[in-house]
C-alpha cells in the first residue's frame, strides 16, 4: 500500500483556514484597539474583506480534499474524516468514458 496523496494535505486543511481567518482578524483587532480606524476606516474594511474571501476560497478549494489516498494495485483507499472507502480503479475508468 503506497500513499499517493500529499503528506501536507491534512496540515493545509487544518492550518490554512486558521491562517486566512486569523491573520486578518488579528489585524482587525489591532486596528480597533489602537483607534487608528477612526482616521482610516479602510483598516477595518480590508481585514474583514480579506478574511471573508480567504474563508470562502479555503472552504471551496481545500475543505473537500481527502485526508489520505493509498494505492493498493487494483483499487484505491480514500480516507476522509475518520472514514475509509475503497475505490476500485475499474469504477474510475468506467466513469471516465
Amino acid at each position: 500500500m503506497k500513499q499517493i496523496s500529499s503528506a501536507s494535505t491534512l496540515l493545509l486543511k487544518r492550518l490554512l483556514p486558521v491562517l486566512v481567518v486569523g491573520v486578518p482578524l488579528a489585524a482587525l483587532c489591532v486596528a480597533l484597539g489602537s483607534g487608528v480606524w477612526r482616521q482610516r476606516p479602510l483598516l477595518v474594511l480590508m481585514p474583514l474583506l480579506a478574511g471573508t474571501v480567504g474563508a470562502i476560497v479555503s472552504k471551496l478549494l481545500v475543505a473537500d480534499l481527502a485526508d489520505e489516498v493509498y494505492d493498493c494495485g487494483d483499487h484505491l483507499i480514500v480516507k476522509r474524516g475518520g472514514r475509509e472507502q475503497p475505490l476500485p480503479l475499474a469504477e474510475i475508468a468506467r466513469a471516465a468514458t
